[in-house]
């Protein structure tokens, strides 16, 4: 069985990312996540259509590095993220097909 998370673009700017259940934003990672605290840490984001691809490992895309801007939940906590780049267009619609690994 594999973990679905609800990761998805809203725009070409805009990223919704979900963290594994087990991170809140009281933890280590999930206090790393929510603050900007931290000039040292800066996000990247990959993305993927599909775990698999004809048989293999599919390739990721790189979107560049995001900034944190809100969050709400824990366990798992739902974060948007700002892509420093605008996505390209076709990217950003075909998103809600997207697994983050």
């Amino acid at each position: 069985p594999s973990t679905m998370y609800h990761d998805y673009s809203i725009n070409q700017k805009l990223f919704h990312w979900q963290s594994q259940s087990i991170i809140s934003d009281h933890t280590p990672t999930g206090k790393r996540y929510v603050s900007n605290d931290d000039e040292n840490y800066v996000p990247l984001l990959f993305v993927r259509k599909y775990k698999k691809e004809h048989g293999q490992t599919a390739p990721y895309y790189y979107l560049g590095p995001v900034k944190y801007k809100e969050h709400e939940g824990n366990k798992p906590i739902n974060i948007i993220w700002e892509l420093e780049h605008s996505m390209p267009p076709k990217l950003a619609r075909e998103s809600n097909k997207f697994t983050i690994t």
